[in-house]
């Protein structure tokens, strides 16, 4: 961890006024890609921990406990604490997220309607991550938002009076809000890079 440290200072220490847009720009593609690659490892090491009951060994009651005494606030030590232990109920959106394939807030939203709808969730994950993978956190929200819906029997009911398409036994929304033509959201973005894992 001496190497990522001294890996910290000479990024903190560059010139930023020195330079171009094009390198700030690829500085920040490397970065977030940096802050996903940390978000991964530090909930594998979490997971590691917890297992191992090292948090108990350690004098905390609880992982997010743990979290907290390593300076986090209660409400991101338990999100870290939750991906740690994704692959257990969303296993398919655990590895897609391991892999680069979901950012984390994507993963988030998938790993949320694993707990929100236990049941149905396990037979339209793997689909679910290969809708929501091209597209923005906030298309993906809406995505995972009106599958939910249609499980619960509300979607149907809730887009009919808006859309032509009534007849189908899965009607989609109309007029998104990103600019996309039929309610759901045609934003690809970047994928990420694989991480590797260990």
């Amino acid at each position: 961890m001496s190497e990522l440290r001294s890996l910290l200072d000479q990024l903190s220490a560059v010139d930023i006024g020195q330079m171009s847009v094009e390198m700030l720009d690829e500085d920040i593609d490397e970065l977030v890609y940096g802050r996903q690659m940390m978000d991964v490892l530090l909930a594998q090491r979490v997971r590691g921990m917890t297992d191992r009951g090292g948090h108990v060994e350690l004098g905390y009651p609880s992982p997010t406990a743990y979290l907290t005494g390593k300076g986090m606030s209660a409400g991101r030590a338990r999100r870290h604490v939750i991906r740690a232990y994704a692959s257990d109920s969303a296993p398919g959106t655990s590895k897609a997220w391991t892999d680069g394939r979901l950012s984390t807030d994507q993963a988030e939203l998938l790993i949320r309607m694993a707990a929100a709808v236990p049941d149905q969730f396990p037979e339209a994950e793997d689909r679910l991550v290969e809708i929501v993978e091209p597209l923005s956190v906030a298309s993906t929200a809406k995505a995972v938002e009106y599958w939910r819906q249609s499980v619960d029997g509300r979607a149907i009911s809730r887009w009919s009076h808006n859309t032509s398409d009534v007849a189908s036994p899965c009607p989609r929304p109309s007029g998104g809000s990103d600019g996309s033509t039929d309610g759901w959201p045609q934003l690809p973005v970047k994928h990420w890079r694989p991480l590797s894992t260990p």
